[in-house]
């Protein structure tokens, strides 16, 4: 993943781009959860709170991202609404027991 940023160039109004070289999506994630931990320290120290609950902010996001990975594809087969390469999926009716 390449890092850019759009700046004027000239005085005519037009917008070059210049290349801040490649930085690697692991990289940016890294320093996403860095900041967010640092930010969630920061104010808990402020509030005067015990800072150990800032450490289970990524664990508790990872379980709410895995949770809604795991919803859209049920939503998908409750609904009946199944698709491969763009075509629906005839699907058995459900038998109930």
């Amino acid at each position: 993943m390449r890092v850019s940023t759009w700046r004027p160039f000239g005085e005519g109004g037009a917008w070059q781009r210049r290349s801040m070289g490649s930085v690697s999506s692991g990289a940016l994630l890294a320093a996403a959860i860095a900041l967010s931990l640092i930010q969630w320290v920061l104010t808990y120290a402020r509030l005067r709170l015990p800072v150990w609950p800032a450490f289970l902010y990524p664990v508790t996001m990872l379980g709410f991202l895995a949770i809604a990975i795991a919803i859209a594809p049920f939503a998908v087969a409750v609904r009946r609404r199944g698709s491969w390469k763009g075509r629906a999926v005839a699907r058995p009716p459900t038998r109930w027991i």
